[in-house]
């Protein structure tokens, strides 16, 4: 996680279409571009132009000019590499991938519903809870809501979700609560489950847990997990303000072997999990 406010770099923008949402421009070169994340070109830093006489020097130098204008042109108009998605009360943004699909929080609440429950919801006051906010992206070629909730996912999917914290809990939310936000991971909840599942004869998961990281800054506190439940890996951040107002989860997951080859990028988008001062 990053510390303190986030600012929007220069030369990003912000883009209407899919709401609180600005650009960072990508690298200029693909080497520089992370995995999994479209290349860009640029033209050179400098373009040295030499004196010549007569008219057979003013063919090269127009084409010459062309050419950078015309890699200058592309440059500008190429894809962005990230953006920048921030919930609607404005204190957390998190750096995504830009070629990374936003899937509908509705249509994952779907799964497994059936029509008549479907009916149901829609006949009911569905709104949001005040302060809340959700949503969801899919690294996927072809993305699909059954990804978020899926095992041995080929390709990562991201979480985010942002909530107030009830007065009468501030005083009593612990870090081992937001360990289990997503799963059982704190050494008690992991009883709890163990004891339940031997009075019923039920077969657990496999469980391991890789990392666990306090996150402390001055503007957040809570931790940061890696963990498998049998072949998929969850990495974790959950944090709430230092006045424990509002918790903030950041969950991105993917089968062993998709976690592996994209750790890098993987950990670029928690690190740039920012809580901002409210």
């Amino acid at each position: 996680m990053r510390r303190g406010t986030a600012r929007r770099p220069e030369g990003s923008r912000t883009d209407p279409t899919d709401g609180l949402l600005t650009t960072l421009i990508a690298p200029a070169t693909a080497s520089a571009a992370p995995s999994g994340a479209p290349a860009t070109g640029r033209p050179p830093d400098r373009v040295r132009h030499r004196r010549r006489t007569g008219a057979r020097a003013l063919g090269p130098v127009l084409g010459a000019a062309a050419a950078v204008a015309a890699v200058a042109a592309l440059a500008g108009c190429a894809n962005p590499e990230y953006r920048f998605v921030s919930n609607k009360q404005h204190d957390v943004v998190v750096r995504v991938p830009w070629n990374w699909t936003r899937i509908d929080p509705e249509d994952v609440e779907k799964l497994g519903q059936t029509a008549e429950e479907q009916q149901q919801e829609q006949e009911q006051d569905t709104q949001e809870e005040p302060g809340t906010w959700l949503a969801y992206f899919d690294s996927a070629a072809k993305p699909a809501p059954k990804h978020i909730i899926g095992e041995n996912l080929p390709s990562p999917v991201v979480v985010l979700r942002s909530g107030d914290v009830p007065s009468a809990a501030r005083d009593t939310l612990t870090t081992d609560m937001l360990r289990d936000l997503v799963f059982p991971v704190s050494e008690s909840s992991r009883a709890q489950q163990e004891a339940q599942a031997q009075a019923t004869g039920q077969k657990l998961p496999t469980f391991k847990l890789v990392s666990d990281d306090a996150v402390k800054t001055k503007t957040s506190d809570g931790v940061h997990l890696v963990f498998s439940v049998n072949d998929e890996v969850f990495d974790q951040v959950a944090v709430t303000d230092p006045k424990r107002t509002r918790f903030h989860l950041l969950l991105v997951h993917c089968s062993k072997q998709c976690y592996d080859r994209s750790k890098g990028q993987i950990g670029e988008i928690t690190d740039s999990f920012t809580i901002k001062k409210p």
